[in-house]
Order: structure tokens, then sequence, then C-alpha cells
């Protein structure tokens, strides 16, 4: 437990939170990336400042470049939100949707994290999987309702195209 969270903390994740929900994610990193700096050892704003990373990748707009470098941070953000709390399956599943989004780019062809120096792309896609399975499983077991819902989704997605490699 990290204690109670400093109010400027929890009013600079509203103010993301709003800012998400306007779709401006870049914005919204902004006030997450506040609240991280009040509050370093609240996995929630990491979390969802993961999230919005992960929107700003998918948006056309974002140059090629710079997308490597925000999947880079969402799945920093995202696996320290999962060791920040051990137990919050959203956590979880925000770290398997940003191995999943590295999965995605190798398999586009743009550059991305999970080439391992000797081994080929497959096995890197291969292990990013088995990340992102083992992380869905830890979402599945903490999680309920929609997060559990979409977390078991995800895991059969992932275990399909597991079995397809």
């Amino acid at each position: 437990m990290i204690g109670p969270i400093p109010v400027e903390a929890n009013t600079a994740k509203a103010q993301g939170n709003s800012a998400f929900a306007a779709g401006d994610y870049e914005q919204a990193a902004t006030h997450y990336s506040r609240a991280v700096e009040l509050a370093p050892q609240w996995a929630v704003p990491r979390a969802n400042r993961a999230f919005a990373y992960m929107k700003q990748v998918r948006d056309p707009a974002t140059e090629a470049g710079y997308r490597r470098t925000l999947r880079t941070r969402a799945m920093a953000d995202a696996y320290l939100a999962t060791r920040l709390d051990g137990r919050w399956g959203k956590g979880y599943a925000r770290l398997a949707e940003a191995m999943l989004m590295d999965v995605e780019a190798e398999e586009a062809g743009e550059e991305a994290m999970n080439g391992a120096p000797g081994g080929t792309r497959e096995e890197g896609r291969r292990k990013m999987l088995e990340g992102a399975q083992e992380a869905l499983y830890h979402a599945v077991q903490f999680s309920e309702g929609r997060v559990l819902e979409e977390a078991q989704k995800m895991m059969e997605d992932v275990t399909a195209r597991l079995e397809a490699l």
C-alpha cells in the first residue's frame, strides 16, 4: 500500500482523464506524468499514461519514428504499474496491450523492440506473445467485470497466435 495520494496527484490524474476522454492523448500523458511525479508509487497514473501512449501510437498522425518511442514508454509504464501493484488486473492488461502493440509493429514491418540479439523475428514475436499471455493470466486472475472480459478475449487471441507460430 502506498498510503494517501496527494490531492495534487489526484487532481493531475483527473485532468489526464478529462484530456483522455476528449481524445487529447498527448495532453493526457502530460497530466498523468505530473501525477506520477507527485505520487511515484501510485500505479494508476502509470497505467493510464501507458494507455495514452498506446492511443498516440494508433493515431495515424503520429510520426512513424516516434511510435517506437511511445511503445517503449507504454511498455515501461505498464510494467512498472504491475510492479507497484501486483494485484491490479488492469495494470497487467495494459502490459499485455503494450506487448501486443510491439508484436503488431513487427508484423507490420516496423521497427519493434522484441528482436533479441542472435534471435529470429519469429522467436522475438513468440517471446513477446508469451509475455503478453503471462500478463493476461494475471489480468484474468485479478480482474472482474469489463476488464476481466477484455482480458479473457485477448487471452484467446494471444493463445491462437501462439499456436499459429
